[in-house]
């Protein structure tokens, strides 16, 4: 990376102030299933927090129904801080703030992109579209705006000038940049300070967000990247093929079975000491630990049922979005 850039997107695995989750209070998301729903977010809080410090966004009235579940899990009261940011949804990966780092002092600002619910997909998204600019007051950080659409699980930095992402999103007419591929590159390079943008052709099928990078590929390290591969989808060995002629270390990462939404064990979530990786109930799931052990050697891995979330089409990093110290 030049010196000229300053502002950069860290990778995921450098350490962490918190981590932001946006906690389940619109019942309309899953139907009938709200207590289960709050069960697994306590689940998902309680393991983070044995790592780091967790924060949520919440409206006001949840706090004291939060609070009390989290307690209960045995969560002490210094592990965590509730926020009165009321969301329309759980993704907090693509509705929260993209937390940038000065290479210069270390400091760390928000951007803050426009978030459209995947192209349109589902209404509404008003309170979602809000989270950056609240976090951003609550925390008294800088903020830079920007005028387009763009989620978090779209993107993947290995913090050192290279960005993987897919086109079946940044390209796609529903975010609107209505550009090519390489007025999308300079769009990218200039909004989160990198050199280089790597496009993962292929994405999971059935995916509402349209083909985010983190159910696909996932940097591991500067030059060492997990990628999903699965023999009946020959798209995916096409991505591994591609990915070996660029980074150092490419490492096969098996698809779980499935015939609705996208399971994928590349949606894991790197914290300070540990590494939350969705797990189904399937065959894969062992390897997908044992990969993830040999990957992350320095870190405790953490397997979440994450078959609940997926009746929403999601799963830890997903519901996840890292601030770095």
């Amino acid at each position: 990376m030049t010196t000229d850039i300053e502002w950069t997107l860290p990778g995921e695995w450098v350490r962490q102030e918190t981590v932001w989750f946006s906690w389940p209070v619109s019942s309309h998301i899953w139907p009938g299933k709200q207590a289960a729903i709050e069960r697994k977010f306590v689940e998902i809080v309680a393991a983070a927090s044995r790592f780091q410090l967790v924060s949520i966004n919440a409206a006001a009235e949840a706090h004291e129904r939060v609070a009390k579940a989290l307690t209960a899990a045995g969560v002490a009261e210094s592990a965590y801080r509730l926020f009165p940011h009321a969301t329309n949804d759980v993704w907090c990966r693509d509705h929260g703030p993209i937390f940038m780092r000065s290479r210069k002092t270390g400091e760390v600002r928000i951007e803050d992109w426009l978030f459209n619910a995947w192209g349109g997909k589902f209404e509404p998204w008003n309170l979602d579209n809000e989270i950056p600019g609240l976090i951003a007051r609550s925390l008294g950080m800088a903020k830079e705006s920007f005028p387009l659409i763009l989620e978090g699980g779209a993107i993947e930095s290995n913090g050192e000038g290279v960005l993987l992402t897919t086109p079946d999103v940044i390209l796609n007419p529903n975010r609107g940049w209505n550009c090519d591929r390489k007025a999308a590159e300079r769009i990218l390079c200039d909004g989160l300070g990198v050199q280089e943008v790597v496009w993962v052709e292929h994405s999971l099928p059935n995916d509402d967000t349209d083909g985010h990078i983190d159910n696909v590929t996932r940097f591991f390290g500067p030059s060492a990247v997990l990628t999903v591969v699965d023999p009946e989808l020959p798209g995916l060995q096409e991505n591994f093929e591609a990915l070996k002629q660029r980074f150092d270390s490419v490492i096969a990462l098996p698809r779980p079975e499935t015939d609705g939404p996208p399971k994928s064990h590349a949606n894991f979530l790197i914290l300070n000491g540990g590494v939350l990786l969705p797990v189904f109930g399937g065959k894969t799931d062992a390897e997908a630990v044992s990969i993830l052990r040999d990957c992350f050697p320095g870190r405790e891995i953490v397997p979440v049922d994450c078959n609940l979330l997926l009746e929403e089409g999601g799963a830890v990093h997903c519901l996840s979005m890292q601030q770095p110290v």
